[in-house]
């Protein structure tokens, strides 16, 4: 046979990746055509997995079309033969999962004995799908500088993502991911799968951790207007795939190291000694035949040993006397009025002096034992709190072709670790947690070919994650003296002084986690300009969560008890108001409030059902449309004794006579076990166009628009079983006036005794206790999904895609209290006021999930692609962008975050990460320095690689706090300041970042509710910036081994990146930058690679 080889395939037969929604498989298509453009039909099309030898075939229609439908990722090699022409061979084709491969070929009249060879260019248009997306491919995985070898950290570069963050809980990693303005967790946002099957953590709809680098593939993000087989979660999709076997043996052994002299100081550390660290990260990947053609396997193990610090900083101390009670030498503004005289304190005749028999014996101990001497001037402490982390993963993966028909893929992940480190995010050392988990993926997925045009794909799943506390020996607030009574393995409290320190309490374990069962099939046909894919899957979920954090508890100590009106000294008067001193109200013990709850033990149930149609119907060559439609049903969570509950005022309950009136649960009238009746009704269409103008594939016009239906999680379901009467969240508000609550005696009120000790806690119901409760008029949220694109050619391989990115979500979950004190003129804060100013005295808060709530997206999103075979890639977008909610929807846990429960109309406003400009840009390079003759200066200078990622984004939104209860509902915690006057600066600093002079403390003061009047996240922080850098080289050594050496670094220039300033006015921060993003991070390593 004659061959002719042509040069990188030109925009008549370009490579263009299409969306196709299968998850872990990809497909082929194109058009057939002669040299003036008319159809070729019933050409033979043949495509070769080049690296497993198995071969996939097609004959082109009348039209001349062809697909081939669910193949694996990986290189391809595509032939085609008709009557007539020369054979055409395509090489170098590579097909990623998630996406279809465009190949429309063009044959040249002659016989088919003659062969013309053509190399496949890199994709740049997409004529076939309005999917907006991104292919994360192997080689940026292994070649881009991934310090903590986390595949999901890539996430960073891909236009649509506002945040990316592996937050841990119960010292169990979890990927928290928000996309296109959609919420990061609680809601069903993102979709989170490892090759096919879902990987997350269902009890909070986080993602679950993926293999190492070495055992990764890809893997494909779908932002927006993604297929109808794609669904249950509304803003986006993430699918890891994992290496397989070739038949040909590969793997590599690995090994990464830092310590500290590789990493520069935490910024604002330099006066202390450095902080140590120790990690090492190494491990091993192979893969091959097991039989040839026929059976391949793939293992991978990593292992992670690290010793570090977290540093801890914007602590304020107190000062040496102020130890000792004495704050005469503070500035009389900020001395503390004693609450039973309603004067300054005074001892042996010297002012703002607490005498020793005033103070707390228990506050006595923990500013002894617990609250380091200032370090930083007099009153502020910077330091390290020592952390330690060890984690296993293990990979085996088998494929398995049973016949040309029918093949098979098995495949077990199992991670898991131990972690030591400190509780929460506290400003000091308090509390040592030491946490264990494990996570277990079980795949099985099965591809069977009825025909040609007809293939089905089934998953079968199990996916399970558990993560507790070790009972270690630990100290709680007993040991100090306290009367205090908890259950479960002993732990300190959280305690917070407002403006100074603050003290996170024990882990919420002893343990939570999730069993997750799925299965999923897929089934894809073929007919005339037809392709759909239609199918349905099924998945149970069964969570567990077992908590004893809230019974550890939080103190709150405030300027509250310590301020009031009083004569100056050696003044006759008149009286004047003093904002009191929250760090006295800690020394005498005197919270502002206490908030103690009984462990709780929540296991729930929910089902999720899921039938689907998508077509991608082919119109014309040059115009394409997309059309599906989705039915999603999710059952209500349910718990096995029906520990929920829902609050209707005025109701009686007829399961529980001795319940107060509002609360109702399963088995009451209209009420089922789920407490919201199972929706049949979320049926979500899908629609998209892709139309190619010049029908040359250079050019692309896409939009699309859906309706995605979200999920719920566990978590809020799971949230009325930490309330009465199946457990106790019982609050001692204590603003403004005595009642008596000390640290050392929590439980006494006024002068007249103790009050009962609710604790231990079983069963029942204690007038003033929160409530919480799922809204039966709950709502599954959704979101309408948006996008307008151009996609332009420029070269064979510069793309460039300008996008308009939209999203709307509706009945977002949120859980305001719908028992909020009524701020009445004549109100003051005593606890029974407070009480008596609910609409329903009996309770306290009545934290009631509803779905009322909606966020909206806009955005223009503009990337550029560039690929020049081996030497260089770049991949860079920018995006601006507005993001709109409500109390911070981003977040599971601030339900309760309004200012004012009866105006959450003040509480829209920007995004807590409504990053209005963001930009990345990531560069693989490998420049031939040496064109010479000297093969040493080629072998030194040469075979070099540098890559980087360069992250920057606007700063981060925040708000500014009043720090008192100034509207009288008995929480200071969301109060926001009054403002006054510009607070924008011409010279900024680190010292003073906003005109703190332009926001105003509104007093908690009697018979005068003030809501502060500035707006939430009405301030944005400064800019982040970061260079990722890596630089490596490949030394040959035998066959196809090699040996890489590299040294990667995050944040390599070392720019500092601040954190937001402190935010209570009146506190020592406040206006004050303390802290900065991590500062520069070097890791070496070294790989061998076969």
């Amino acid at each position: 046979m004659r061959t002719r080889t042509l040069l990188p395939l030109a925009a008549v037969a370009v490579l263009a990746n299409v969306a196709f929604g299968q998850v872990t498989n990809t497909s082929a298509v194109g058009v057939v055509t002669d040299a003036s453009g008319a159809a070729v039909a019933n050409a033979s099309v043949v495509l070769l997995d080049v690296d497993r030898n198995q071969t996939y075939t097609a004959t082109a229609n009348e039209q001349g079309e062809f697909r081939i439908n669910l193949l694996p990722s990986g290189r391809y090699q595509l032939t085609i033969t008709a009557a007539g022409f020369k054979t055409q061979v395509q090489k170098d084709i590579t097909l990623f999962a998630g996406v279809a491969s465009t190949l429309d070929t063009k044959l040249q009249m002659g016989a088919a004995s003659e062969q013309v060879d053509v190399i496949a260019g890199a994709a740049t248009v997409n004529t076939a799908s309005a999917e907006i997306g991104t292919t994360i491919e192997r080689r940026q995985i292994t070649e881009l500088p991934l310090v903590d070898r986390n595949p999901y950290t890539l996430l960073d570069i891909t236009p649509g993502v506002q945040s990316n963050a592996n937050s841990i809980v119960l010292g169990f990693p979890e990927q928290r991911t928000k996309i296109n303005g959609g919420v990061d967790a609680g809601t069903g946002s993102v979709n989170y799968y490892l090759d096919g099957a879902t990987n997350m953590t269902a009890l909070r709809n986080t993602g679950n951790i993926v293999p190492n680098p070495d055992a990764t593939q890809e893997f494909r993000v779908q932002t927006s207007g993604y297929g109808a087989d794609q669904g249950r979660f509304s803003s986006g999709v993430i699918n890891v795939v994992t290496r397989s076997g070739t038949n040909a043996f590969h793997g590599s052994i690995f090994e990464f190291f830092r310590n500290d002299a590789l990493k520069a100081r935490d910024w604002g550390s330099s006066a202390l000694p450095k902080a140590p660290l120790n990690r090492n990260q190494f491990g091993a990947a192979v893969g091959g035949p097991v039989r040839k053609d026929k059976t391949f396997f793939f293992g991978s193990y990593a292992g992670l040993r690290q010793t570090s610090s977290t540093f801890l900083t914007g602590a304020g101390v107190p000062t040496a006397a102020e130890r000792n009670g004495d704050f005469s030498a503070d500035p009389i503004a900020q001395r503390p009025i004693d609450p039973v005289t309603g004067t300054f304190f005074t001892c042996n005749g010297v002012s703002g002096v607490i005498c020793a028999n005033r103070q707390d014996a228990v506050a006595r101990r923990v500013i002894d034992q617990y609250i380091p001497q200032a370090n930083v001037g007099t009153n502020q402490w910077k330091g390290y709190f020592p952390t330690q982390y060890t984690t296993d993963e293990f990979l085996a993966k088998i494929d398995q072709t049973l016949s040309d028909r029918n093949k098979v893929m098995v495949e077990y992940f199992n991670t898991s670790g131990n972690t030591s480190q400190q509780s929460g995010s506290p400003n000091l050392p308090w509390s040592t947690i030491n946490y264990q988990w494990r996570q277990q993926n079980a795949i099985i997925s099965v591809t069977s070919v009825a025909t040609p045009n007809i293939v089905n794909q089934v998953w079968l799943a199990y996916t399970r994650n558990l993560a507790g506390r070790l009972n270690t020996p630990a100290t709680s607030l007993g040991d100090l003296g306290s009367t205090y009574t908890i259950q479960g393995p002993k732990a300190l409290p959280a305690i917070a002084v407002t403006g100074f320190f603050s003290l996170a309490e024990g882990i919420a374990g002893p343990k939570a986690g999730t069993n997750f069962y799925s299965v999923r099939d897929l089934i894809t046909f073929t007919h005339a300009k037809h392709s759909l894919r239609m199918g349905g899957e099924f998945a149970l979920d069964k969570d567990i969560q077992i908590a004893t954090q809230p019974n550890y508890g939080t103190f709150t100590f405030n300027a509250t008890i310590t301020a009031g009106s009083t004569v100056a000294p050696g003044t006759a008067g008149p009286a004047v108001k003093y904002a009191g001193n929250a760090l006295a109200s800690f020394i005498i013990g005197t919270p502002a409030s206490v908030v103690q709850a009984s462990p709780t033990y929540g296991y729930t149930n929910s089902f999720n059902t899921a039938f689907f149609v998508q077509d991608d119907y082919r119109a014309t060559r040059q115009l394409t449309l997309n059309m599906g439609v989705r039915w999603d049903i999710q059952t209500p969570p349910t718990d096995p004794q029906n520990k929920n509950t829902t609050y209707v005022p005025g109701a009686r309950s007829v399961v529980y006579p001795n319940a107060p009136v509002g609360q109702l649960f399963p088995g009451d009238p209209g009420v089922t076990r789920g407490i919201v009746a199972v929706k049949y009704g979320h049926v979500s269409p899908r629609f998209g166009f892709a139309f190619d103008p010049s029908g040359h594939g250079t050019t692309s016009i896409r939009g699309s628009f859906g309706m995605y239906f979200g999920s719920v999680s566990g978590n809020e379901w799971n949230i009325p079983q930490n309330y009465q009467p199946f457990a106790l969240s019982y609050s001692y508000p204590n603003a403004g006036v005595i009642t008596g609550a000390t640290l050392a005696n929590p439980y006494r009120i006024n002068t007249t005794g103790n009050i009962a000790n609710p604790f231990p806690f079983t069963f029942g119901f204690v007038t003033g206790a929160a409530a919480s409760g799922i809204g039966q008029n709950f709502k599954w949220p959704y979101t309408y999904q948006t996008n307008v694109s151009i996609q332009q050619q420029v070269t064979k391989s510069l793309g460039i895609q300008v996008a308009y990115v939209g999203s709307l979500g509706k009945h977002l979950p949120f859980g305001p209290d719908v028992n909020a004190p009524r701020p009445n003129a004549t109100a003051s804060t005593t606890a029974a006021n407070v009480l008596s100013r609910r609409p329903n005295p009996i309770y306290g808060p009545v934290n009631l999930i509803d779905s009322t709530q909606s966020a909206y997206y806009d955005s223009l999103q503009i990337e550029v692609r560039q690929r020049l075979g081996s030497s260089l890639s770049v991949n860079g977008y920018y995006t601006w962008s507005k993001t709109i909610d409500t109390v911070d929807l981003g977040s599971t846990t601030s339900f309760s975050g309004a200012q004012n429960n009866y105006n959450l109309t003040a509480e829209r406003g920007r995004a807590s990460d409504d990053f209005r400009h963001m930009a990345s840009v990531a560069i693989v390079w490998k420049p031939t320095v040496y064109r010479g003759d000297r093969g040493l200066l080629r072998a030194v200078l040469n075979q070099w690689q540098i890559s980087t990622i360069t992250k920057l984004h606007s700063g981060t939104p925040y708000t500014i706090l009043n720090g008192l209860d100034a509207n009288l509902d008995g929480s200071s915690t969301n109060d926001r300041a009054q403002l006054v006057g510009d607070f924008h600066l011409a010279n900024r600093s680190v010292s003073q970042w906003f005109n703190t002079t332009a926001f105003q403390q509104n007093a908690a003061t009697t018979g005068a509710a003030v809501d502060g009047n500035s707006s939430r996240n009405m301030m944005t922080g400064p800019f982040y910036k970061d260079v990722d850098l890596s630089l490596m080289r490949q030394f040959p050594l035998f066959r196809e081994s090699s040996l890489q050496i590299r040294a990667d670094g995050t944040n390599a220039l070392n720019l500092t990146s601040y954190n937001t300033p402190g935010v209570t006015v009146g506190a020592a921060a406040f206006g004050r930058i303390t802290g900065a993003a991590t500062t520069r991070i070097l890791q070496l390593g070294a790989k061998l690679i076969f």
